[in-house]
């Protein structure tokens, strides 16, 4: 399957393609300007409160529109996939997602699993940017925008680099962290970097990474603690290894559902 799709993306390039140097060049800036609107002086102040949080998603909105501009200027016309065709993607992330959190989801309780909601008032813009927001912005860029830079190289050029720029982009959260948790962190990122680029190429819609981004940020970090310590830990392990099996399997067809029948047929 990647063969083809890589093939594919081979034939439909025009002669002169985006260079290697020129992909790496734009996909580097693309993660330094992401990380830089953040630090800007009028978006400066702690990361949780409203007014930063509002200023710093509208910058990033404004980012993120140029950026769209800018790829459908520089990348083949052949190359663009669309945004999102059908919601079908979003059902396909989610059953997928959570097959890969099914242990964690039976051994820590459904109402601790969320930490903001975007009802309750006092952290409404934390809920905007963890859940809705945050998520769409970051795969507009890290996967869409980054991944059409490297349209006409192979595939392990676009899952990994976007997945590996991806991790970088949140290495600056880590200034606060100790080694051990930015270690745990960027590897974290890395591996759902590999996991949302793969939805992307499979899927060919943003809806799929967007929704298992979405999922992740609710869900956070498997407690495998908590796996350890609880009362059925055999049983959960069990339901873990099946639910990881079930993903696997299910994985391609699943995504080569959810691709657009125009972009499965270029």
């Amino acid at each position: 399957m990647a063969g083809r799709r890589r093939h594919r993306a081979r034939m439909a390039c025009p002669r002169a393609p985006i260079s290697f140097a020129e992909a790496l060049q734009a996909s580097a800036l693309i993660t330094f300007l992401y990380v830089a609107s953040l630090y800007l002086p009028f978006n400066r102040g702690h990361r949780n409160s409203p007014q930063v949080i509002r200023r710093r998603l509208l910058t990033l909105s404004v980012l993120t529109v140029a950026l769209e501009a800018y790829i459908r200027h520089r990348v083949p016309a052949s190359q663009i996939i669309p945004l999102c065709k059908h919601a079908f993607a979003f059902l396909v992330a989610t059953v997928l997602t959570v097959l890969l959190y099914a242990g964690h989801l039976a051994a820590v309780p459904l109402r601790s699993v969320m930490r903001f909601s975007l009802h309750d008032v006092e952290h409404r813009h934390e809920a905007l940017r963890n859940y809705v927001l945050g998520p769409l912005f970051e795969e507009l860029c890290f996967r869409r925008h980054t991944i059409l830079m490297w349209s006409c190289h192979s595939w392990q050029h676009r899952v990994i680099i976007s997945a590996l720029l991806f991790a970088l982009a949140h290495a600056h959260h880590g200034l606060s962290m100790s080694t051990s948790a930015v270690l745990l962190q960027f590897t974290f990122t890395f591996l759902f970097g590999i996991y949302a680029a793969t939805l992307y190429e499979n899927a060919a819609s943003i809806c799929a990474p967007y929704a298992a981004h979405v999922l992740c940020n609710v869900l956070e970090l498997p407690n495998f603690d908590a796996i350890a310590h609880h009362a059925r830990r055999n049983l959960i392990l069990v339901l873990y290894a099946l639910s990881l099996v079930a993903f696997g399997v299910l994985f391609a067809p699943l995504t080569a559902l959810a691709r657009p029948h125009s972009s499965a047929s270029q």
